[in-house]
């Protein structure tokens, strides 16, 4: 793949601009990006506590119910 090139001639003040701005956008993404990830891995951990949560609860009942069960035999 090839990129496409040209050049223009400008001052130093405009290229020292133009470097700035371009560091500046690429710090920008890549703080979005750090952003985007860290959003993703707290849904994620919420998910996982929440299925834990479902799995905690449905132990409980079972042993609810069980402990009900073996009450009723006695």
């Amino acid at each position: 793949m090839s990129k496409n090139r040209f050049s223009i001639s400008v001052g130093d003040k405009t290229a020292q601009t133009i470097r700035k701005t371009s560091e500046d956008l690429e710090i920008n993404i890549s703080a979005f990006i750090t952003m985007l990830v860290n959003n993703w891995e707290k849904e994620q951990r919420a998910m996982d506590m929440m299925n834990n949560m479902d799995k905690f609860k449905q132990i409980i009942e079972e042993a609810t119910n069980g402990s009900k069960g073996n009450t009723e035999e006695n």
